[in-house]
């Protein structure tokens, strides 16, 4: 038996040491990656302010929205009531022309701020309130500017509101039962004067007119020409009840022979005449007793 050979002893398998990957190697799989977002994110955009810029989503979204009207619309929300509350000077007409509204519209085709952004830019309408009313009405709340006076001024006659502010009409006639304010500043002061007019109801329908006098107090006139000069204006309410009190007492504002009152001094009122009248008066804080008072005396 041949003697067994001593099997050779396998010498280890050489193993190379690893190469440490280079920047490029390692950024460049990254690189690529970064870069198809990049390119994503860049053509989304275009095409985004393409869709924008060349109208396409203004298109788009406005007939979206005439679909979605005009299935409401089909549903039975249309205008078949047209409630308006407030109107007083504002023209019909032309509120309808701003409103770009008829019998049949879909009622969800208005825009109620746009509707109240185009009436209050009209000269009457200080405010307006509109609402959608499900199924079929379209409610209008209008606050219109009031007008209290007309004003003259440097030979020019304007409307007055009630905060004093100018409102161009074309006809005035139709405002001629108004007060008429005279006078440089008249229509600084007019609200207060009228408010405290209206506050005295037995005397203020028969005063036609009233003249500020140097930006401190005015001198009203009756529609029998009778001129009543009034305090400054604070003393103005006073002064006021002073006439009425005489005027319930004595009918003094029914005298044709008066042509002004005098209300300046608190203690008296001053009584002047047409020329070639005389009459007598109460004079309630001297002594009581009846005094004449010709066209000669104190104005």
């Amino acid at each position: 038996m041949p003697p067994k050979r001593k099997a050779k002893r396998k010498s280890p398998s050489y193993v190379a040491p690893k190469r440490r990957k280079g920047f490029l190697a390692v950024a460049l799989p990254w690189l690529k990656r970064f870069g198809l977002v990049i390119g994503g994110l860049i053509l989304i955009t275009w095409l985004g302010a393409w869709f924008v810029l060349t109208g396409t989503a203004a298109r788009t979204a406005n007939w979206s929205k005439s679909q979605i009207i005009a299935a409401t619309a089909n549903a039975g929300f249309k205008i078949e009531n047209l409630l308006v509350e407030g109107r007083v000077n504002t023209d019909p007409a032309l509120m309808m022309a701003l409103l770009n509204i008829q019998t049949g519209d879909p009622l969800f085709g208005i825009n109620p701020q746009e509707a109240k952004t185009l009436l209050e830019e009209t000269k009457w309408i200080r405010a307006a309130h509109i609402q959608r009313r499900l199924p079929d009405t379209l409610y209008i709340k209008l606050y219109e500017r009031t007008p209290i006076a007309l004003w003259n001024y440097n030979g020019e006659t304007t409307l007055l509101d009630d905060a004093g502010k100018p409102l161009r009409v074309d006809d005035l006639a139709a405002f001629s039962a108004l007060i008429t304010l005279k006078g440089k500043g008249a229509n600084e002061v007019a609200t207060d004067l009228i408010q405290t007019l209206l506050n005295e109801p037995d005397l203020s329908p028969i005063i036609t007119s009233a003249t500020r006098q140097g930006q401190r107090r005015w001198d009203i006139t009756t529609k029998d020409g009778i001129t009543i000069k009034l305090p400054e204006d604070d003393k103005v309410p006073h002064a006021l009840r002073r006439v009425i009190d005489a005027q319930t007492n004595d009918k003094i504002l029914d005298n044709a022979d008066i042509e002004s009152l005098d209300l300046r001094f608190e203690d008296k009122i001053i009584i002047r005449t047409k020329p070639g009248s005389v009459i007598d008066y109460k004079n309630g804080v001297s002594d009581n007793k009846k005094q004449t008072r010709n066209s000669e005396g104190a104005a």
